[in-house]
């Protein structure tokens, strides 16, 4: 079984053609299937001084009850 990605169409059964074009095509190393991996965005630099002015400097503490 060879994975042929989501946007893949099977042929109807009866069309022999297609089928053969389909398996000649993976045996030469054709490839059907659809890359679903996005590529990560590098976080933006935030400056220490923006860090602390935004209160994101540190660990995050839980909030106190009260």
């Amino acid at each position: 079984m060879v994975y042929m990605g989501y946007k893949f169409r099977a042929p109807a059964k009866s069309n022999i053609d297609e089928w053969r074009r389909i398996e000649r095509a993976l045996n030469d190393g054709g490839d059907y299937g659809v890359a679903t991996v996005r590529k990560q965005q590098p976080k933006p630099y935030v400056s220490s001084q923006l860090r602390i002015a935004l209160g994101l400097y540190g660990k995050k503490r839980a909030k106190k009850a009260g």
